[in-house]
Parts: C-alpha cells; sequence; structure tokens
C-alpha cells in the first residue's frame, strides 16, 4: 500500500505487516490558502524574492503549451536531475510530453532573460484536484522558486477549474 493514512497505517501494522514512512506530503486547502499572516511570512518573503530577481511564474495546461516549450522542460527536467537516479519521490508519474493528457498543469519560473529556470507538473487528481507529479530547478534559480510557484498555482486554481 503506497499513501496510506495514518490510520490505515495503524491497522496494517496490527495486522502484522510493516509501515514505512516515504515522505510528508502536502494538501493545500484553496478556499482557505492565503499569503497572508504570521506563519505564511517566510513563504511571502520567498515568492517576494523571485520577483525582486526579476522572475515570472506562468501557469498553464499541458495542452496549451506548444510542443517545443514541451519538450524543453523535459529536457531540462532531466539535465537539472543530473546523473542520479531519480529517488525519493514517490508520486512522479513522469507525465511530462504525455500527449493524451492535456490537462496536468505546468507552472514554469522564467528569469530576467526570459530563460526557464524552474518547473513543477502536475496531474489531475479527482474530479478537482492536481497532485505534484515533477519539481525541479536549475541550481541558478534564485532562493524560493518552489513557495512561488505553488503560490502561483493557488492563484490561478479558480481559473483551471
Amino acid at each position: 500500500v503506497l499513501s496510506a493514512s495514518e490510520t490505515g497505517a495503524r491497522a496494517y501494522v496490527e495486522a502484522g505487516l510493516k509501515a514505512r514512512p516515504l515522505g510528508d506530503e502536502a494538501v493545500v486547502e484553496l478556499d482557505t490558502f492565503s499569503l497572508e499572516g504570521r506563519a505564511m511570512r517566510p513563504v511571502k518573503r520567498a515568492v517576494a524574492r523571485v520577483r525582486e530577481a526579476g522572475c515570472t511564474v506562468d501557469v498553464e495546461r499541458h495542452s496549451r503549451l506548444d510542443a517545443e516549450t514541451l519538450h524543453q522542460i523535459t529536457e531540462l527536467s532531466e539535465k537539472w536531475r543530473g546523473d542520479e537516479p531519480d529517488r525519493g519521490f514517490s508520486m512522479a508519474l513522469n507525465r511530462l510530453e504525455d500527449a493524451t493528457d492535456g490537462r496536468c498543469v505546468a507552472v514554469l519560473v522564467r528569469d530576467a532573460q526570459g530563460q526557464i529556470v524552474a518547473l513543477q507538473s502536475f496531474v489531475p487528481w479527482g474530479t478537482r484536484g492536481l497532485s505534484l507529479d515533477l519539481m525541479r530547478r536549475s541550481p541558478k534559480a534564485p532562493n524560493g522558486v518552489n513557495e512561488a510557484m505553488v503560490a502561483a498555482l493557488a492563484d490561478a486554481a479558480s481559473d483551471l477549474g
């Protein structure tokens, strides 16, 4: 079983199986998400750092990206991963450049020169949700790009449906 709830994991252990944590998953509830408030201050600062570096963040369904951009983000994803095997991220579904599902969502950060320096890709989950498929960044990307991408996605969510 992958990604059981805490209650489910306890039930499996009680039945004689072993439970192993794979990592922390986050669920963003969009009807209550906000960058306001003391707890979100570090995230708000990270988003501001990315803007101050001259970066822009775009959120688009894969179906709205041209073939060249899809190919470019696939190549950048591999380049930024390096020679190491892709480990530790149990939710990766490898949906970049998958022509059969244009409902996937790309969040792209471009630097002041217009070059892509970070990307996240999400796959549809349920009828109105998204699940993180891929998260990569250039070593030259400013600190805070992941926070900026999540905040931009939350902001664009209502337009995405």
